[in-house]
């Protein structure tokens, strides 16, 4: 559109992100949300109002969106509407909250999202296990980070 002179507005950013979502492309999504959020429009307030209810790809892009930017405030405010919609995250998301409660240090809500991965199907991952034995650490939380350690060398054998 913009090679050919067509500025995007709320409604073009608004269906190619969310045909990306739908699509279960959220990386390419994230991209149209931040270029849209650089020229001043909004999503997810425009898709409420049209009574468009987000789904966890939507929530997933958002909550990846804003965790990447450092943006506490932002980040906590999708997850809450996440759950108040009754959506359950993904590993997707749980993993970038690991990696965002390790980075504003959170213990708690990182502990909950661990576990939360480690009753996944897959477990949790190499990543998130660092993310959390790198938090036990700054805590001196020995027995938890040697807990973690542990359960990498069993899944690993």
């Amino acid at each position: 559109m913009e090679s050919h002179g067509v500025v995007p507005d709320r409604c073009s950013y608004s269906s190619i992100i969310q045909i990306l979502a739908g699509a279960d492309l959220p990386d390419k999504a994230k991209h149209y949300l931040k270029k849209m959020q650089e020229a001043g429009l909004g999503l997810y307030n425009e898709m409420i109002g049209f009574n468009v209810k987000p789904d966890v790809i939507v929530y997933g892009v958002l909550i990846n969106t804003f965790a990447d930017a450092g943006s506490v405030k932002a980040t906590l405010s999708y997850v809450d509407a996440m759950k108040r919609a009754g959506l359950s995250g993904n590993i997707v998301i749980y993993n970038t909250l690991i990696k965002f409660y390790t980075k504003v240090g959170y213990l708690k809500e990182a502990e909950e999202t661990y576990q939360l991965l480690q009753s996944s199907d897959s477990g949790p991952d190499a990543y998130s296990s660092n993310c959390m034995t790198d938090l036990y650490s700054e805590q001196s939380m020995i027995k938890q980070t040697e807990k973690i350690f542990e359960s990498l060398r069993e899944k690993h054998k």
